[in-house]
């Protein structure tokens, strides 16, 4: 993806901070803009150890400037911002930052200042009320979760490259797929075609370099039937789940257009352990030309 918008976003954002240094959303979006600025500009570097397990590249990443001009914004406003919701962003990128750069202790100590799952704000509103109300924050919470749980189940397969020596890894991504039909019953998964999409993306690079090769292209089309389910949702409008644990839930969608389209080169879309041999493998298969056809119809 293009990082043609950088420059111009910082500067829009430093002319708007010369104007108001002290104002706090400047200041967050500044921030979040360094951190993606410096993925974006310098990529974060990776290597996994002799024990197989993913580390981080220290030496580089502590040259980016973006990413330290980040951190320095954000240590200020954990001090001093006003807004709570400030404040959680800072750490956030904190904690990301200086895991990068190979400061583990600073990360976890900023993490520690989060509070538990437990107490996190979407379990907290459900707590809170009852009625349809309730059942509505339960349902966001329960969409929420599997969103985040699926994610952090894919890193934890990418952290230890041992765990792609078996067939482990394909039942427990589809484990993780089928969680969302366990709470999206009637398929209507909302936004949460997204998260599919990138698990069945992954789930056929996984199938393929374990030799389920017919597998990896049944997986395939179904991250295109996820892709064109939220293309007919992306349209600005608000939309609302109908199975029973989530029929409260409403939410709104911006306009997207051709998310099918980009599906080829999304492929593998979580790119760790390296997947260019079987990038190599499948593309050369005659069945992802047809694959390719049917997203771009």
């Amino acid at each position: 993806m293009t990082d043609g918008w950088v420059d111009e976003c910082l500067a829009i954002l430093r002319q708007g901070l010369a104007e108001f240094p002290q104002n706090e959303r400047l200041l967050i979006t500044l921030a979040d803009t360094l951190s993606e600025a410096g993925w974006r500009r310098h990529h974060e570097w990776l290597y996994y150890d002799d024990e197989g397990f993913i580390q981080h590249k220290y030496d580089i990443h502590k040259s980016n400037e973006y990413w330290a001009e980040s951190i320095k914004i954000c240590e200020y406003l954990v001090e001093n911002a006003a807004d709570n919701a400030t404040v959680t962003k800072a750490i956030h990128i904190l904690v990301l930052l200086y895991r990068n750069i190979g400061e583990p202790g600073k990360a976890a100590a900023y993490a520690q200042k989060m509070p538990e799952l437990k107490d996190c704000r979407e379990l907290l509103l459900a707590y809170a009320s009852d009625g349809k109300e309730e059942a509505k924050h339960i349902g966001e919470f329960l969409l929420k979760a599997a969103s985040q749980f699926a994610r952090q189940l894919v890193h934890g397969l990418i952290t230890n490259r041992h765990h792609f020596e078996s067939d482990m890894p394909i039942e427990k991504l589809k484990g993780a797929i089928s969680l969302f039909y366990l709470i999206c019953d009637d398929g209507n998964m909302g936004a949460c075609h997204g998260d599919l999409i990138q698990l069945y993306l992954y789930l056929s690079r996984v199938q393929w370099e374990r030799g389920y090769h017919d597998d990896a292209f049944v997986s395939l089309n179904e991250s295109l039937r996820h892709a064109r389910a939220l293309e007919t949702i992306c349209d600005g409008k608000e939309h609302a789940f109908t199975s029973p644990l989530v029929s409260f839930v409403k939410y709104e969608t911006t306009v997207a257009e051709n998310i099918a389209k980009t599906l080829p080169d999304d492929w593998p879309f979580f790119c760790n352990p390296d997947y260019c041999k079987a990038e190599k493998e499948i593309k050369a298969d005659p069945r992802w030309k047809e694959c390719v056809h049917k997203t771009q119809a």
